[in-house]
């Protein structure tokens, strides 16, 4: 098995997934649900939700005839475990071969209504589940419908969805849907909580503060890096798996033992799949201790620069000066590059709608605190920041990258879009 590696600006590159590295995410996998169970959660009926990856496009196959990527998130588990869990997963058969975005979302969202006993989701960008919630509202009176024929036909194809409750016609006659009387039995959403993921996280622990929201381990392709344990701030590195090296801002290597509380650094892993000495490009925090090891935050991608007229602005940077803007409504918002005839200039999309003229100029003051980005400014390269407010930012941004071929669940949104071309692409569809 193959998988793609994330976040490379440049060729698509593969990773052979060995065994030893299917062993690496098995030994999480039992070592995190272990913790969950002993300190955390107490399951019922032990219902739950992997995310599953829409098929909205054909799946990618090298030259050897191997399938790129994985459906749902099962399949990271072995065989073993997966038909261990199989009773208990909320899987919609058939629902990966639905490429239709409008009616994939209608099927998994009628699947989920009419699970009362659902107990853990697994998901991976918080956004996934939060735009999944929307939908349900915008179409409440679809979904209804459906829930009550219990069944919706695509084609030539019927699919059955499980036999509806009574609560669910209730669920629908008060003016706001109840979370908690939708999903009674709720405990546990895993999914990213750092970088990138801060603000919808935020966003989904306001809508399920009776549910424990737990923040996922520093993954990749390459191999499992952290993993999140109850009460414990930070992932706990995986030393068992992994061997660590980080570099500082000077550009000088650290083991595990020499980083120091507070500080940042780029992360550098040898694997036993063979990768040795891999610079994957995430940038770390040090933000706790446990048992003697330091405890991690992913911060950010440390490769993440745009630079059309020589401002060097990074997604690290962007989000530390900006968010704080956006923080206090849990505003979906990112920054994009756009080329000009004559100059260039930033655009800002976002969805807060009340942004007054002085918070805009604000935004593009911040990004002067940047030196390279100031000077371009002083010497008229670049046009000040352009906002862009639009009620269905998010919803937008989601679709365009759905548009382009990428799996909704694995869509990681940043706050600074580093593709040039992508972001052209994006402003376009923005505009349609």
């Amino acid at each position: 098995m193959f998988e793609k590696t994330s976040g490379s600006s440049g060729p698509a590159k593969y990773i052979p997934y060995t065994t030893s590295l299917k062993r690496s995410f098995a030994s999480m996998f039992y070592l995190w649900t272990y913790d969950l169970f002993r300190n955390a959660i107490k399951p019922r009926t032990g219902r739950m939700f992997f995310s599953i990856s829409p098929a909205f496009q054909a799946p990618e196959v090298l030259q050897t005839g191997v399938k790129v990527g994985f459906g749902d998130d099962s399949e990271y588990l072995p065989p073993v475990a997966r038909n261990l869990l199989k009773p208990f997963l909320n899987m919609p058969p058939r629902l990966k071969s639905v490429q239709d975005p409008f009616t994939y979302r209608r099927l998994l969202s009628s699947y989920l209504l009419a699970d009362e006993d659902l107990e853990t989701l697994s998901i991976w960008n918080p956004s996934y589940w939060t735009c999944l919630l929307d939908f349900i509202v915008e179409h409440r009176t679809t979904l209804r419908q459906d829930l009550e024929r219990g069944y919706v036909d695509v084609g030539t194809q019927r699919f059955t969805l499980p036999a509806t409750r009574p609560w669910q016609r209730d669920l629908f006659s008060s003016s706001e849907l109840d979370w908690r009387a939708v999903w009674p039995h709720l405990q546990l959403i895993s999914c990213w909580q750092d970088g990138a993921a801060q603000l919808p996280f935020q966003k989904l622990a306001a809508l399920f503060d009776h549910v424990l929201l737990q923040g996922k381990g520093l993954l990749a392709t390459e191999a499992p890096m952290t993993i999140p344990l109850h009460s414990v701030t930070g992932g706990v590195p995986l030393v068992g798996e992994i061997f660590f090296e980080f570099r500082d801002s000077r550009g000088q290597i650290h083991r595990l033992h020499e980083i120091a509380a507070g500080e940042e650094y780029e992360l550098i892993i040898s694997q036993k799949g063979g990768l040795v000495r891999y610079a994957i490009g995430d940038r770390v925090k040090v933000v706790g201790e446990i048992e003697r090891t330091k405890t991690l935050r992913f911060v950010g991608r440390g490769n993440q620069v745009v630079d059309m007229v020589g401002e060097k602005l990074n997604e690290a940077f962007v989000r530390g000066e900006l968010a704080e803007l956006f923080a206090a409504q849990r505003s979906f918002w990112c920054l994009l590059p756009q080329h000009g005839h004559s100059r260039s200039r930033y655009l800002c999309l976002t969805d807060r709608m009340n942004l007054s003229e002085a918070q805009i100029a604000e935004i593009d003051n911040r990004l002067q605190q940047a030196v390279h980005y100031r000077t371009a400014r002083g010497l008229g390269q670049l046009d000040p920041v352009h906002v862009v407010a639009r009620s269905d930012a998010e919803k937008r941004y989601y679709e365009f990258f759905v548009s382009q071929g990428m799996k909704w669940g694995d869509i990681k949104p940043s706050v600074l879009l580093t593709n040039t071309n992508s972001a052209a692409q994006l402003i376009e569809f923005i505009a349609a």
